[in-house]
């Protein structure tokens, strides 16, 4: 009977040694588990923390980019601005050579109406003195016969 009872403790004892012995081995497990999903988890930190840095650094380019582009657009808004105005100044030159054209056309236009009276007068007085010449020869001319 003791040794039943030998046996039976002994045999309790390896039981209850073979379950410690598992528990250790899933509690084993589950720390190799838990290593490994927290490298994951510094993994996953380390690849976040690279992004937010390249995503920062993206920003401040964009940052820059659009702060040079509006200079660009300022730039070319003041441009626009001064060739409006030169348009302006051409527009109004243009039109002062028109008027200035047209009042010389008008004066050139005058001189021309002065010209031709002043041809037919001309051509009026010539035809007068031709006229007197002829009649001098002509009256000279019975006079000397």
């Amino acid at each position: 009977k003791q040794w039943y009872q030998r046996r039976v403790a002994i045999s309790g004892r390896d039981l209850r040694m073979e379950r410690l012995k598992n528990m250790v081995i899933v509690l084993m497990q589950e720390r190799d588990t838990a290593r490994q999903r927290c490298l994951d988890l510094e993994y996953d930190v380390k690849l976040t923390r690279e992004l937010l840095s390249t995503t920062q650094k993206d920003k401040t380019a964009l940052a820059a980019k659009i702060k040079l582009m509006e200079k660009e657009l300022d730039t070319a808004q003041e441009e626009n601005i001064k060739m409006k105005q030169q348009n302006m100044e051409l527009d109004y030159e243009v039109d002062r050579n028109e008027r200035e054209r047209c009042t010389q056309q008008n004066e050139l236009d005058q001189l021309e109406r002065e010209a031709n009276y002043k041809e037919g007068k001309y051509n009026e007085l010539e035809g007068a003195l031709n006229t007197i010449v002829d009649e001098c020869f002509t009256t000279g001319g019975e006079e000397d016969s």
